[in-house]
């Protein structure tokens, strides 16, 4: 199925985009921020639903719906718009539109929205004989390479109802309470950072690299929208047991780890928040891998625990932190810091990376090894106490270490 977004705000249309895949995970979602590009897209190649704003750099929505003769009863159309007027709304009425949303939004309400009016069927009939024509689901590893040239994922373990609950708190809620909240969510954390550092957002020339300073420049009910509309998303939502498992093993190393690279970084007042951001990312790898298993499995493929284990033992997860950090807008220094968790060159003056590896030998048991005493003689740490508070022993499941 392939879905045009026409939208001129890039954030916006992140947050579309993250509620159709919601709805359709196997769609192709192609974003226009003009009536140019979207013409120019359109007459490539037939799309399934349209969601357009009405308010664009090069005129009115519905003029590019007249300019490209598109019939909502028979391709879906989808009007976002803050001001709904009633002369736009009868002109709309002529070309079929299905329904408008009004800015601002609440993404679990227009999820709901966006359900109820694609429920009469926004497939065509190109897209249904696509379907019927379809290949039989890819293996793993097939997958895995689909998804390193395309589009990663990462899990996203965001209890519902705790953030229904933040939501109806919105009022009154802080910066701090966020922040508490969702400080350890691996992927939420780097999808808030990676929104907060969009060109109509950035503040300065200095990515933003903490989810404090990704709050501030949201703001909590962007911040709140973008948590509900990846909750929303059922691909990320991990069902498979296996895929539970290997998940919340990572999850919880990343979080011991950027604890443990936080502490070092205080006790030599290094950015401590710069550590612990790149402790927490460390091993988005694996978790895009298990993301993208979870993703085979909806696709009909019968998941092999053996392979996902050869898949995680092997590059696979290097290639995909390569791969996100390639298409993530995240500030250079904190990608080098998330890569010297797995080894740096130790001529190197920027002493962020030896702490990253460093704390990544201590939350891994390595505290011993000959690599991490010369890291803590070097960093001047040879006292450390690497029995600490976050030591960090356990032991990788079915053993996927990596």
């Amino acid at each position: 199925m392939k879905i045009l977004i026409l939208e001129d705000e890039d954030l916006m249309a992140d947050l579309l985009k993250t509620l159709v895949r919601g709805l359709y995970p196997d769609s192709d979602i192609f974003h226009a921020r003009s009536i140019t590009e979207a013409l120019r897209r359109w007459r490539e190649t037939h799309h399934d639903l349209v969601l357009s704003d009405l308010s664009l750099p090069d005129g009115n929505g519905l003029d590019f719906l007249r300019r490209a003769a598109i019939d909502g009863r028979v391709t879906p159309i989808v009007i976002i718009t803050a001001n709904p007027d009633r002369k736009s709304v009868q002109r709309a009425a002529r070309y079929g539109v299905r329904g408008f949303i009004s800015k601002p939004f609440e993404a679990e309400l227009v999820h709901d929205r966006l359900q109820a009016i694609l429920a009469t069927g926004a497939t065509t009939a190109e897209s249904r004989e696509e379907a019927e024509g379809k290949p039989e689901a890819p293996a793993l590893e097939n997958a895995l390479q689909q998804a390193e040239s395309g589009e990663l994922r990462l899990p996203t373990p965001i209890d519902l109802d705790a953030l229904r609950e933040l939501r109806a708190r919105a009022d009154t809620l802080s910066l701090s309470e966020l922040e508490k909240a969702w400080q350890d969510i691996p992927s939420l954390v780097t999808r808030l950072i990676d929104a907060s550092n969009g060109t109509a957002l950035r503040r300065t020339d200095t990515p933003n690299a903490s989810l404090r300073d990704a709050l501030q420049v949201l703001g909590i009910p962007t911040a709140l929208n973008l948590a509900m509309a990846m909750a929303l998303d059922l691909t990320t939502t991990l069902q498979d047991p296996n895929l539970q498992t290997r998940a919340r093993h990572y999850q919880e190393q990343s979080e011991r780890m950027a604890h443990q690279a936080a502490a070092l970084g205080r006790s030599l007042r290094a950015d401590a928040s710069l550590c612990f951001t790149a402790g927490l990312m460390h091993r988005l790898g694996e978790l895009a891998v298990i993301a993208t298993a979870q993703r085979c499995v909806l696709q009909g493929c019968t998941l092999d625990p053996a392979a996902l284990d050869t898949a995680l033992a092997g590059d696979w997860p290097a290639r995909m932190a390569v791969a996100l950090k390639s298409r993530l807008r995240l500030s250079l220094p904190l990608k080098q810091m998330i890569g010297a968790a797995h080894g740096f060159g130790l001529g190197s003056g920027h002493i962020h990376l030896p702490i990253m590896r460093t704390a990544f030998l201590l939350t891994n048991g390595a505290a011993d090894s000959a690599e991490c005493q010369k890291l803590l003689r070097r960093l001047g740490l040879s006292d450390y106490d690497t029995t600490g508070e976050t030591p960090g022993q356990q032991v990788p499941p079915q053993g996927n270490a990596s």
